[in-house]
């Protein structure tokens, strides 16, 4: 009898981190339900990999975040749900804010990761077993670490204790073995961050690119045991447990 395929479920899978993220998952012969909001670029990555199921999803609509799921489900069991869309206009300082670009933004970034997590805790918890990894930000560690983007640092650190939160809930569940992680990465070479970059263009050389920042998650999904925090820093490409 054929082994199963893990099942991952990839929230912004259509660029950045959540692209590289599905592809390497794909690659290593998961099945990947690959949600994202643009249909073109989900139906592009699913044309080169039959491994890829494309599910086009808005995460700030929770009838489709509990649609993707039950996609994912309908193929067995979830061994993994990655959450990887934020968004963010670079700004120098906190006067700078655009208060309506932040509320927009809070839709995605509170809103729309909170729906994630609100969904996965309850598979998670009904399962006792899968991994959930967050991307989260250094930014959601400390206020200070994208000089004069605060307001980004605040959804971030909202989307980092959201992350542990459940890890907190699903601890208390006897005979758990599902996790949850945070996942802070430094800077990121993704199109998110092109305008900042333009402006400091000295800091590039600090980045790591989508892919490597792929592989870690890879690495807390494949094994959790080794990784017994929930809170993780991107260290350059080293993963450093934080909490």
């Amino acid at each position: 009898m054929a082994k199963r395929q893990k099942v991952a479920v990839v929230f912004g899978a259509s660029e950045g981190i959540g692209r590289a993220t599905a592809l390497l998952f794909a690659q290593m012969q998961w099945q990947v339900i690959a949600c994202a909001r643009s249909a073109d670029k989900l139906e592009e990555m699913r044309a080169k990999n039959t491994n890829i199921v494309a599910v086009p999803t808005d995460i700030t609509v929770e009838k489709q975040v509990a649609a993707a799921f039950e996609k994912a489900l309908g193929l067995g069991e979830i061994s993994a749900i990655i959450t990887t869309p934020s968004t963010y206009v670079h700004s120098t300082s906190l006067e700078q804010i655009d208060l309506n670009r932040f509320r927009k933004d809070g839709e995605l970034n509170r809103i729309g990761v909170a729906t994630v997590v609100k969904h996965a805790a309850g598979i998670l918890k009904s399962q006792r077993s899968g991994v959930f990894v967050l991307l989260s930000s250094l930014g959601g560690l400390n206020g200070w670490v994208l000089a004069g983007n605060g307001a980004y640092s605040f959804d971030k650190s909202g989307q980092t204790a959201l992350a542990e939160a459940l890890h907190r809930e699903l601890s208390e569940i006897e005979g758990n073995k599902a996790r949850s992680y945070a996942l802070c990465p430094g800077l990121v070479l993704t199109g998110l961050v092109e305008q900042r970059l333009i402006q400091n263009p000295h800091e590039r050389q600090n980045g790591i690119t989508a892919e490597e920042a792929a592989e870690a998650v890879t690495a807390l999904i494949e094994r959790p045991s080794k990784y017994d925090g929930f809170i993780y820093r991107l260290e350059g490409v080293k993963l450093v447990k934080h909490i």
